[in-house]
């Protein structure tokens, strides 16, 4: 278990792990993102962007999957911050990393589009978080695209406390409940 808490520590115990071709990826990502995600935070929650995608990252680690969605976890958000980033990552950090970071993002379109949260009675919620979770399993091509979704849905859920807008950490939490919470049970990685 790295730590991620230190991100450069996290980055030297990783590498510390892997074959050279994969630590030279990984140290790759990482100072991308490092560079990318510079003052940046994310929207929802104000979090470092930065500290978010090592700390989810890490998580995927946990999970012992592979380098390529490590480096994908890294680089969730490049598409937010580089209009060209499908040639670059393609160029950069080859053709998987680039499908699962694209995957991701379609996940991250849907779940944005279908806010389970509006709706009014928990019946109508139980439905809709339910649909969602079939149409997540059944449109992703990899299903490492829903562990990496889930842990960045995990960080998030780690610096919630620190978000102080009730209704923001109410919504955050709710769709975590309904939709995520039960997807990561269904795929068997409940922890």
């Amino acid at each position: 278990l790295a730590d991620a808490a230190d991100p450069k520590r996290w980055l030297e115990q990783m590498s510390a792990a892997l074959p050279e071709a994969e630590a030279s990826l990984l140290a790759r990502a990482f100072e991308a993102a490092r560079e990318l995600y510079r003052g940046k935070g994310l929207v929802s929650t104000g979090e470092d962007l930065f500290s978010h995608a090592v700390s989810a990252a890490a998580i995927v680690a946990d999970l012992n999957l592979l380098t390529d969605a490590i480096v994908a976890t890294l680089l969730f958000a490049v598409p937010d911050h580089k209009p060209d980033w499908q040639g670059w990552m393609t160029e950069n950090f080859g053709q998987t990393v680039t499908v699962l970071v694209d995957g991701v993002g379609a996940v991250r379109r849907i779940t944005e589009l279908a806010r389970i949260d509006k709706l009014e009675t928990p019946e109508e919620r139980a439905r809709q978080a339910e649909t969602m979770r079939k149409m997540l399993l059944a449109m992703v091509a990899d299903i490492r695209v829903v562990l990496i979704k889930l842990a960045w849905r995990t960080q998030t859920m780690h610096y919630l406390p620190h978000v102080h807008d009730e209704a923001v950490r109410r919504a955050i939490a709710t769709e975590t409940l309904d939709l995520f919470a039960p997807l990561a049970n269904r795929l068997g990685v409940w922890q």
